[in-house]
């Protein structure tokens, strides 16, 4: 069985292509309107504040008034871009245990920044964007003559190829037209405009390898290309000026090219200088340690956490077992809590082989030594203070939630319970009339008289309504106010629930549904009178005790946040681009 291990080296994968597509995004869309600005933090567009609506789902919540779902969820942006910004300027980074739970998520984060500057900088900067940009008034109209490398298997075949490649060229210099050389000798079968091919331009053109070799010729020039199975002797027949836009208009654009042009290219680099990161030839495994570790993972739990437990008890016996030795350290039980914890992932995968575990123990020294390089270039301080993904705040605003809110609630102790019972016992923990019914509905009263004959005939209520019926409930406060328990709907047969005795039978009751007539049978099923519980009576008291000093902590930390970064929104931005359909419907 294959051990498998979720990677730093894999997330990073998935945060390159995410950055492309949101590129590829940001391309599509016009610069976005500001709804949004917030002192100390910067400007919201709609564009933002629409993917927030989406990824938290107000579009499913507010389907029908997008208004003020759009609104809501700017409440909920602005309040995460609150607590972001109060995380970094608190340093609360700098609290290795508030910090420890997302080690991980930071280390690849290091890791992804270290990539994207040592590697992929090198082919995406100030020099190659203007380089990229001087391309770019360019519209190029070319010819191409096709050979195909490999006509068989023959391992001579594309010797024969070049030859014929040498006696086209000579051709040329001879003075032989162009146009006749492609009819002669192409075998490009897709082409019947004698090899003239689509002008290429920024647009569609600079991507692949042919493209960009053909973006610097000139008019005139005649260059041989090729690919994997193919030759391209090329000759540009026109270059034309085109209009294009400013450079800072165009980033984006070029960035994302950039990348789709070079990313494989850093990708192949990285993964050698991770392949060559430390040399395993020298290592000394200790078979026993690896067989011990083995066995410790045939228990279900023990990549899900257990191994914590049953690492530290071995290294508290002193049992803090070598697992490999070369000529300079030692990587012992410890080190391995500390990829468990810091480093790497595993999946949960039973009875992995001891061969499994070796490479994934390798694939994590690799890993921790390109941490520390990077932390050494300063990038895990970057990552803190500024370049964090979204992912990666997330979980600064969760941290600083359970810092600020979690944290705080008091213990739900027997002294702090009574306390809150005698302070809330007469407004949020006081039982209203609680009333339920069973209600069958029909379209003709003549059906519902039907029901109530059956009943008096000794059929029970279920019996008689085929046992299809709709449960409601309704709760009446201390003002006499009837409202719908489980929703928000209008408390019709409210009051008529309330005067019922249990399990009392009455219909045909003349009533209305979504707006439509119709006869009800009802049954009263529970009835909960009005009054101060007393403290045993109370269920779930310390759920109440913490939802209630959760919510109040969270108001707090809403408020403080509020006074530290005021925000100013705009609102007929919102009310413009919904008028505008450029909101998601669903």
């Amino acid at each position: 069985m294959s051990f498998k291990v979720k990677l730093v080296s894999t997330v990073i994968h998935l945060i390159f292509t995410a950055v492309i597509l949101t590129n590829c995004s940001n391309i599509q869309h016009r610069e976005a309107d500001i709804v949004a600005s917030v002192k100390g933090i910067g400007d919201i567009s709609f564009n933002e504040l629409q993917n927030h609506y989406r990824d938290y789902q107000f579009d499913l919540k507010y389907r029908d008034n997008p208004k003020q779902g759009y609104q809501e969820a700017l409440q909920s942006l602005v309040l995460f871009k609150r607590k972001v910004a109060d995380f970094k300027k608190e340093e609360m980074y700098e609290n290795k245990k508030l910090m420890n739970p997302i080690q991980r998520y930071v280390n690849e984060e290091i890791r992804r920044l270290y990539f994207e500057e040592e590697y992929l900088g090198k082919y995406i900067n100030e020099a190659s964007i203007t380089s990229y940009y001087q391309l770019m008034n360019k519209e190029i109209t070319y010819q191409q003559l096709v050979l195909n490398k490999f006509h068989n298997q023959n391992s001579n075949s594309e010797t024969n190829v070049k030859s014929r490649i040498d006696q086209i060229l000579s051709e040329i210099n001879s003075g032989t037209d162009f146009d006749i050389l492609i009819s002669r000798y192409s075998e490009d079968i897709t082409n019947n405009n004698n090899g003239l091919m689509p002008p290429i331009n920024w647009r569609n053109g600079w991507l692949n390898s042919t493209n960009r070799a053909i973006s610097s010729m000139n008019i005139g020039d005649i260059e041989v290309l090729e690919s994997e199975s193919m030759y391209y002797i090329i000759k540009i027949s026109d270059i034309k000026i085109i209009d294009i836009p400013q450079l800072n208009d165009i980033r984006p654009t070029i960035i994302k090219n950039l990348r789709e042009q070079y990313l494989d290219r850093a990708l192949q680099e990285f993964a050698f200088m991770e392949d060559n990161i430390v040399d395993t030839k020298d290592f000394k495994w200790n078979e026993e340690a690896v067989k011990e570790i083995t066995n410790w993972s045939k228990d279900d739990s023990f990549f899900l956490g257990k191994y914590k437990d049953t690492i530290n008890e071995a290294i508290n016996l002193s049992n803090n077992k070598t697992i490999i030795s070369n000529n300079l350290e030692e990587i012992k039980y410890d080190d391995l809590l500390y990829f468990l914890n810091d480093i790497l992932i595993p999946g949960i995968e039973k009875d992995i082989s001891e061969n499994d575990l070796k490479n994934y123990i390798v694939e994590a020294i690799r890993t921790d030594l390109i941490i520390k390089k990077a932390k050494d270039l300063g990038y895990d301080e970057k990552i803190l203070t500024g370049n964090a993904t979204d992912a990666l705040e997330f979980q600064y605003q969760k941290i600083y939630t359970i810092e600020n809110v979690d944290n705080k609630i008091p213990t739900a102790n027997d002294t702090f319970l009574k306390e809150f019972y005698n302070e809330h016992k007469d407004s949020l923990l006081y039982q209203y009339a609680l009333t339920s019914i069973y209600v069958k509905l029909f379209y003709e009263k003549s059906e519902a008289l039907k029901m109530i004959e059956n009943i008096n005939a000794g059929e029970s209520f279920e019996q008689a309504a085929n046992r299809t019926y709709k449960v409601k409930s309704f709760i009446k406060n201390k003002e006499g106010k009837i409202s719908s328990y489980y929703s928000k709907e209008e408390p019709i047969l409210g009051n008529i629930a309330f005067e019922m005795e249990p399990n009392e039978i009455i219909g045909p009751i003349n009533t209305y549904e979504l707006g439509i007539q119709k006869f009800a049978v009802i049954k009263s099923s529970r009835k909960i009178e009005e009054k101060v519980p007393t403290f045993n009576e109370i269920e779930n008291l310390e759920k109440l005790f913490e939802a209630y000093y959760r919510e109040q902590l969270n108001q707090r930390v809403k408020d403080v946040l509020a006074s530290k970064y005021p925000v100013i929104t705009f609102d007929d931005i919102i009310s413009k681009n919904i008028k505008n359909g450029i909101y998601d419907k669903q």
